[in-house]
């Protein structure tokens, strides 16, 4: 009697010793389905219609495992196109995590860029940074310290001491000393501007101002310091804003009187042009006023001053001579 055996999805009669005849047609068809759909050992296609399993207690021994899409791997035990991945089902059996590589050829798993470096980190607070080439480690720094950008170094990072704050009073700034120092800049006083002297930043003035409103006597002919002090400027350039009045009493009328006013340095070298006005002239008086307006810049520091010439001919003077006078010089470059 024959043995029925199944062999892809198909059941075949195999005749027994001494089989009667008529046997012939089933194991032909059988010999010819194990040609056209059995492995051999010269390889081949051989398409499956189902998943084959092999049960759970042996598995598949092999040199590599090839994936059916077209531009595979040409070497490794998987090999697989660029847009395949290796798959595995997530804890909570929702949702496949998929190890791939990316379009610029690095792996990705889940979404996320695999971190891969010759130096893995060892310590607590260790991190990775690339060195142009690779990931290598770079060791935690001190407490404290902070993360500093440093092309110098071999990851382009170090650790290095944070800013410690030299400010003390409400309105302080800090600046850079001259090795980059974290120093202290105090708060100005009330309508003062933020400025630049001698290279580094200062609280000035907007304006400095320089006057003398005393009535005082000025000698005929004669040029006169006619504020009460000197004013200092650092280089840089200035407006020069200046005027000033006399009021000169006589017996008997001058036939000219003249009152000029100029800004000197602490040399009397004039810096900003005589300003002159032909007085009003009259019975037993002589009155006059002179303004100016100049840009002057000053190469290094300078003491200025403003002085006055009073030019009186002819007349008797009764000796009550009186002036006010104002500068203001305020600096823009």
């Amino acid at each position: 009697m024959p043995t029925n055996v199944s062999w892809n999805d198909e059941t075949y009669q195999v005749p027994n010793n001494r089989e009667p005849k008529g046997w012939g047609s089933q194991l032909s068809a059988y010999l010819l389905a194990l040609g056209n759909a059995g492995i051999s050992l010269a390889g081949g296609v051989r398409s499956l219609t189902a998943d084959l399993s092999f049960g759970i207690n042996y598995g598949i021994i092999a040199k590599y495992f090839k994936s059916v899409s077209s531009d595979i791997a040409q070497s490794g035990v998987f090999r697989l196109a660029n847009n395949e991945g290796i798959g595995w089902r997530n804890n909570a059996n929702g949702a496949d995590k998929i190890l791939k590589t990316t379009t610029s050829d690095k792996l990705d798993f889940d979404g996320s860029e695999v971190i891969i470096s010759d130096t893995p980190p060892t310590t607590k607070g260790d991190i990775l940074a690339h060195n142009g080439t690779k990931n290598i480690k770079l060791g935690v720094g001190s407490n404290g310290q902070v993360l500093s950008a440093d092309s110098a170094e071999t990851t382009g990072l170090k650790w290095i001491s944070a800013l410690t704050n030299p400010m003390t009073t409400d309105g302080d700034l800090i600046r850079g000393g001259t090795s980059g120092a974290a120093t202290r800049l105090a708060i100005g006083t009330d309508f003062q501007i933020l400025q630049v002297v001698s290279g580094l930043p200062a609280w000035r003035s907007p304006y400095s101002y320089l006057q003398n409103l005393n009535q005082s006597t000025l000698s005929n002919n004669t040029e006169t310091n006619v504020t009460a002090s000197t004013l200092t400027l650092d280089a840089g350039t200035y407006l020069f804003e200046f005027g000033g009045e006399a009021y000169i009493t006589h017996s008997t009328a001058p036939t000219s009187a003249e009152y000029t006013l100029k800004v000197t340095d602490n040399s009397n070298v004039g810096l900003a042009a005589a300003i002159g006005v032909t007085a009003a002239t009259g019975q037993g008086y002589f009155s006059g006023y002179a303004q100016g307006l100049y840009e002057v810049t000053l190469g290094s520091s300078t003491t200025i001053k403003l002085r006055a010439q009073i030019n009186v001919t002819g007349g008797t003077s009764l000796g009550r001579d009186i002036f006010q006078a104002w500068l203001k010089a305020t600096r823009f470059a």
